[in-house]
C-alpha cells in the first residue's frame, strides 16, 4: 500500500466506495491504477451498462430471462446474424410474457430490438407486414393504450392505428405504471400516438396535432367516462350524455370532412358501452341521430386480445373488471347509410378505451 501511493501519488481513493450491485467490482479495481487509466476503465464499464441492446436477466422473471438469453445468444452471433424460427418464437413469447406484468423498459427494449433487426420477418412490425391499402382508424380516449397494444400484437387488425389520449404524455406516465412501456411498444409497432386530444373537439385537436382530419375511415371510443359522480346518479348521467353527444357531433364532422375532401362516405363512428344498467339505458341512438348519424349495426365487444387489456379508472392507477357483456354501437352518416351501403363488409374493428368507472 505504501509503495502504491509512492508510485502513483495521484490515485483517487475511489476504491473504497460501496459497489452499486453485487456484480459491480469496478470501484475496487481502479484503486490500483493511475487516475487516467482508472477513468478510462470506468467510462468503458459504464458504456457497457448503458448499451441499448445489452441484455438484462432477471432471475425472478422466467419469461424475461429466456428472452434476454435469446437476445444474448443473437448478440454473440453478431448484430446482422439472422434469428432461427425457434429463437424468434422464443423472443416473441418473451415479449408477451413481460407485458403481462410490469417489465423493465430497458429489458423489454433489448428483446424487441432483436425482433426489429434486418432480416427478421416479425409480423408485429411494419417491415414484416404485407403492403396493402391501409385504412386509418382514430382511437380516442385510450386510457393506458393496452387495448390497442393487444390488437396490434394479436394482428387482429390491418388498420393503421392513430392512438390518442386526453392528457399529456408526461401526466399519463405519472398516473399509470405501465404507460411508458405501452407507449414505447405501440410506437415500435407502427402506431401513431397523439396527446391532448379532446373527443368532443376532434377537428380542433387534430389540427393542433398536425394530423389531417380527413385521414380517418373509422373513429372509435371505448367505454367513455368522465371520472365524476357515481354511476346512475343524475349528475353522472348528465355529464356522460354531454360527453357522448359531443363525441358523436365531433366524429360526424371528421367523417363528413373525409366525404368532402376524398369523396369517401363510408366512415364509421364506433361507441363501446357496457350493456348493464345504468350504461345500457342511455339513449345512444337518439344522440347519434341528432347529429346526422344512423345506426349501421351492433357487434359484441371482443374483450381485448392476448390478455393485455387493462380496464383502468380515469383518475387512478387501478385496474377494474370490464363487463363481458358489452356492445359496439356502429354508426355512419345518415345520407350514406340511406343509400343501402350499410350492408357492405367492413375491415376488422378496432376500439380505444377511456375504460373507466
Amino acid at each position: 500500500r505504501a509503495s502504491l501511493h509512492c508510485r502513483y501519488p495521484s490515485v483517487a481513493m475511489v476504491g473504497r466506495r460501496k459497489p452499486a450491485s453485487k456484480n459491480d467490482t469496478r470501484g475496487y479495481a481502479v484503486a490500483s491504477m493511475p487516475s487516467k487509466v482508472a477513468e478510462e476503465q470506468e467510462l468503458k464499464a459504464q458504456a457497457q451498462i448503458d448499451a441499448p441492446d445489452a441484455p438484462e436477466v432477471d432471475d425472478d422473471d422466467g419469461a424475461s430471462e429466456s428472452g434476454a438469453a435469446a437476445a444474448a445468444t443473437s448478440t454473440r452471433r453478431g448484430a446482422s446474424a439472422p434469428l432461427s424460427t425457434e429463437e424468434q418464437s422464443r423472443l416473441e413469447q418473451s415479449v408477451l410474457g413481460m407485458l403481462q406484468g410490469a417489465p423493465s423498459l430497458k429489458k423489454l427494449q433489448s428483446v424487441v430490438r432483436r425482433l426489429q433487426q434486418p432480416g427478421v420477418n416479425c409480423r408485429w412490425f411494419p417491415q414484416g407486414r404485407a403492403a396493402t391499402d391501409v385504412r386509418r382508424t382514430l382511437c380516442v380516449g385510450c386510457g393506458d393504450g393496452s387495448y390497442e397494444l393487444g390488437m396490434l400484437l394479436a394482428n387482429a387488425t390491418e388498420d393503421e392505428l392513430i392512438v390518442t389520449f386526453y392528457e399529456a404524455e408526461a401526466r399519463l406516465k405519472q398516473r399509470y405504471t405501465n404507460f411508458a412501456v405501452n407507449a414505447w411498444v405501440l410506437r415500435a409497432l407502427g402506431a401513431t400516438l397523439l396527446f391532448d386530444v379532446d373527443a368532443t373537439r376532434l377537428m380542433e385537436s387534430l389540427e393542433a396535432a398536425q394530423s389531417p382530419p380527413h385521414m380517418y375511415g373509422s373513429i372509435c371510443f371505448n367505454f367513455p367516462q368522465t371520472g365524476s359522480a357515481f354511476p346512475g346518479t343524475p349528475a353522472w348521467r348528465d355529464v356522460l350524455l354531454h360527453l357522448i353527444a359531443g363525441y358523436f357531433s365531433s366524429a360526424a364532422r371528421v367523417i363528413e370532412t373525409r366525404l368532402i375532401e376524398e369523396g369517401v362516405g363510408d366512415g364509421e363512428v364506433v361507441l363501446v358501452m357496457m350493456d348493464r344498467p345504468p350504461y345500457g339505458e342511455l339513449p345512444f341512438d337518439e344522440l347519434a341521430d341528432a347529429v346526422g348519424l344512423q345506426m349501421l349495426r351492433r357487434e359484441r365487444f371482443d374483450g381485448g386480445h392476448l390478455g393485455l387489456y387493462r380496464h383502468r379508472m380515469t383518475w387512478h392507477d387501478r385496474v377494474v373488471q370490464a363487463d363481458e357483456d358489452s356492445t359496439c354501437h356502429i354508426y355512419g352518416l345518415r345520407a350514406f347509410a340511406a343509400e343501402g351501403e350499410s350492408s357492405m363488409p367492413s375491415a376488422p374493428r378496432v376500439h380505444s378505451e377511456e375504460g373507466h368507472l
